[in-house]
């Protein structure tokens, strides 16, 4: 004989039936015999109370219940936006998703290297129940990701200001100012004026005449303070009209307007040395 709840004894024939069985065949018979359900006893020996056995029944059917919500946790979409894609990718599988995620993005292509591209956006978004396969948006940075608005801004563009009268005025003067400043200065001296000043100057001192050749023979020095060092050939005549030549040597400072010369000497073929 088996044993049955709060240590009754029933027949064999009770073990291969459920709990619900055995209710709806017990108030069956209680219902037959005119005696109220949760009162009746059953026919058989050492027979189980309706009511008990209705209570133990509601016991099972709430431990099963109990039993079919103690399953895990839903699983949700962790925050992966601005990480890599590769550490994304990990941090979705340690959540629990084993959908395969859809990345999108990855230039012409596609994703080569994980850690070389950042996650923009996601879909679910953080905290998500996952029902079906994450998405990923990524880019290189995600400030190149980010899509401008369609809608047209609702301010207006200002308008530029137009200048006051006095301002445009004293603005006009200034600029005619430093335009006459520029025109009043004067000219830097350069190469051609100051070999051709030098030339010029010693071919006055020949009193019995004579040619400087500043064009083809001349050696040329451009000095940082705006001189100009010259070595240039020259041909000289005496008072008998023979011609020797000689070299000049000397410094040319100032301007193109009024050129100066700082020093200078002549170097002739039969060793005379004439000063400026």
């Amino acid at each position: 004989m088996a044993s049955s709840f709060y240590g009754a004894k029933q027949e064999p024939q009770y073990l291969h039936k459920s709990l619900f069985d055995v209710l709806a065949e017990k108030a069956h018979i209680c219902w037959a015999s005119g005696v109220p359900p949760f009162t009746c006893k059953s026919t058989h020996p050492g027979g189980i109370p309706m009511h008990r056995l209705a209570v133990t029944i509601a016991a099972f059917a709430v431990t099963l219940l109990l039993t079919g919500c103690s399953d895990e946790g839903a699983v949700t979409m962790p925050d992966v936006v601005g990480k890599s894609l590769e550490v994304a990718l990990s941090d979705v599988e340690r959540a629990g998703i084993n959908d395969e995620v859809e990345v999108l993005g990855g230039g012409m292509f596609g994703v080569l290297d994980e850690s070389n591209w950042t996650v923009c956006n996601q879909e679910p978004e953080n905290g998500t129940e996952i029902s079906s396969a994450p998405r990923l948006t990524v880019d290189r940075t995600c400030a190149s990701a980010v899509v401008p608005s369609e809608e047209p801004s609702e301010e207006p563009a200002p308008e530029p200001e137009e200048p006051e009268p006095e301002a445009e005025a004293e603005a006009e003067a200034e600029a005619e100012a430093e335009a006459e400043a520029e025109q009043s200065q004067p000219a830097k001296l350069d190469e051609i004026n100051a070999a051709q000043y030098l030339a010029y100057a010693w071919e006055d001192r020949m009193i019995y005449g004579g040619t400087v050749h500043w064009i083809a023979d001349r050696f040329t020095t451009a000095n940082g303070d705006g001189t100009y060092t010259f070595k240039i050939g020259a041909t000289l005549k005496n008072e008998y009209g023979t011609e020797y030549h000689g070299t000049i040597e000397g410094d040319v400072g100032g301007t193109n307007d009024a050129p100066v010369i700082i020093d200078s000497i002549m170097y002739t073929d039969s060793g005379e040395i004439i000063d400026y």
